[in-house]
């Protein structure tokens, strides 16, 4: 079992949660903790997001880049990045 948490740093208040199996890779999560967030009532804004490289991927850079988030993700070793297709934040 895996527990994905979304937390205001600031506040220390658990804004979204999501239990998967061990299977389940880490960047499949984090659209619908981003999904949860947004569609929360008292959350209005939410302004970056700090992540480890498990949550590198183009499918979670476009999410956020949808949502207006900025993305702080450290990007694997192995990344391609500047590909004229890849997301710019990413490439960054």
């Amino acid at each position: 079992m895996k527990i994905h948490v979304a937390v205001n740093i600031k506040s220390k208040k658990i804004l979204s949660l999501n239990i998967t199996y061990e299977h389940v890779h880490d960047s499949k999560v984090l659209p619908k903790l981003v999904g949860d967030i947004v569609k929360s009532k008292n959350i209005t804004v939410v302004g970056k997001i700090i992540a480890d490289g498990a949550y590198d991927s183009i499918v979670v850079f476009v999410c956020l880049a949808d949502n207006r988030i900025l993305p702080c993700i450290k990007v694997r070793k192995n990344a391609r990045v500047g590909l004229k297709k890849g997301n710019i934040f990413r490439n960054l």
